[in-house]
This record gives C-alpha cells, sequence and structure tokens, in this order.
C-alpha cells in the first residue's frame, strides 16, 4: 500500500507544481501589462494590487511545494526581519495536500480490496430489485 500512497502523492504534487508553474506565467503576464500602453483604461493600482496578492500566494504555495518535497526552508528562501512568510498560510497547504493524498489513498486502498475480494463474483455489484406487495 506503501507504493498507492506515494503514486497519489506524486499526482497530488505534480498538479501543484503545474499550478504553480500557471500562476506564475500569469504573474509574469501581470507584469507585463504594467505600462500605459499595454493596460489601457485598466488602473495601475489595481494592477499593482492584484500583483502583489498573485505573488503573496505564489510565495506561500511554493514554499509549502517545496518543503512537501524535502527542502529546507534556508534553501528555498532567506526572507528580511519585516517579510517573514506566514507560517499559517503554508501549513493550510501542506494540510491540504495530505488530506487529499490520504483520502486519494484511502479510495485507492478501498478499490483494491474490493476488486481482490469480489474478482470472482461478478453479481455482487447488481442492483437488487425491490420486492413487489
Amino acid at each position: 500500500m506503501k507504493a498507492i500512497r506515494y503514486a497519489k502523492r506524486h499526482e497530488v504534487l505534480t498538479r501543484v507544481k503545474e499550478e504553480l508553474k500557471d500562476e506564475a506565467s500569469k504573474i509574469h503576464e501581470l507584469k507585463k501589462m504594467r505600462t500605459k500602453f499595454c493596460r489601457g483604461d485598466t488602473p495601475l493600482n489595481e494592477l499593482e494590487s492584484t500583483v502583489a496578492i498573485s505573488g503573496r500566494y505564489f510565495r506561500h504555495k511554493y514554499i509549502a511545494y517545496c518543503e512537501e518535497n524535502g527542502r529546507d526552508r534556508r534553501t528555498i528562501e532567506i526572507p528580511r526581519k519585516d517579510n517573514k512568510p506566514n507560517e499559517y498560510t503554508i501549513m493550510t497547504y501542506k494540510d491540504k495536500w495530505n488530506k487529499e493524498i490520504g483520502v486519494l489513498t484511502r479510495m485507492a486502498e478501498l478499490g483494491a480490496i474490493m476488486k481482490e475480494r469480489y474478482s470472482g463474483s461478478p453479481g455482487i455489484f447488481i442492483a437488487h430489485k425491490a420486492p413487489a406487495d
């Protein structure tokens, strides 16, 4: 069953990595739009706040992702004294992913058990009709 858990963990973290790539490219595109020529009628302060908020979420998600992959915090980033990451947000991401891995693992384990137990009797999953009154 460890192989199932490892596969599900890999699946979830691969999905998270793709989400991080998408978020990074969106932030990059938003930063390109800061010039008056590119942003058109969009106010600069609205664009800047979107970039700042997106960057903050990305930072915490990236730290959580790296720590889940076994990296030490010091190798991920060394923040200034006044710019520490929010530990609660990082733990929220980790807990969410670990719950998802646990649920997926448990579903895979139950599926394997059901397949093993009922592989010889195909009628076990057929719905039974209610008795007529």
